[in-house]
C-alpha cells in the first residue's frame, strides 16, 4: 500500500547509515552518527519545509526521556547508559 502512495520501491531516497569506515573508537562512532543525523535533519528540512526538529531518547533502565531540540543531549552523562531508540519528529515551519 505504501509503494502505491510513494511509489519508491526501488528508489534510494536518501543515504542509509552504514559501518563507519574507521570504526574503531566509540567515538569515532558518535561522530559519525552526529554527522549523519544531521545531514538527514538538512535533507528533511530542504525536502518538507521544516523549519525545526525535536528528538527524544529511550534511555536503559531510565526509559523514554524528554523532547529536546537545538543541539539538547540526549540520555545520560558519565552513567554509560545507552540510548535504546531515537525518535526524531519534525515540525512544520509557519506559514
Amino acid at each position: 500500500m505504501n509503494f502505491v502512495r510513494w511509489n519508491n520501491l526501488l528508489g534510494n531516497t536518501f543515504e542509509n547509515p552504514t559501518t563507519t569506515p574507521n570504526g574503531k573508537t566509540y567515538e569515532s562512532e558518535l561522530n559519525y552518527l552526529k554527522n549523519w543525523i544531521t545531514k538527514r535533519v538538512d535533507y528533511m528540512d530542504s525536502r518538507y519545509n521544516i523549519s525545526t526538529g525535536e528528538y527524544k531518547g529511550h534511555i536503559q533502565d531510565y526509559g523514554w526521556d524528554s523532547f529536546k531540540k537545538d543541539g539538547q543531549t540526549v540520555g545520560t552523562v558519565g552513567k554509560s547508559k545507552r540510548i535504546e531508540i531515537l525518535l526524531v519528529q519534525k515540525v512544520k515551519a509557519k506559514d
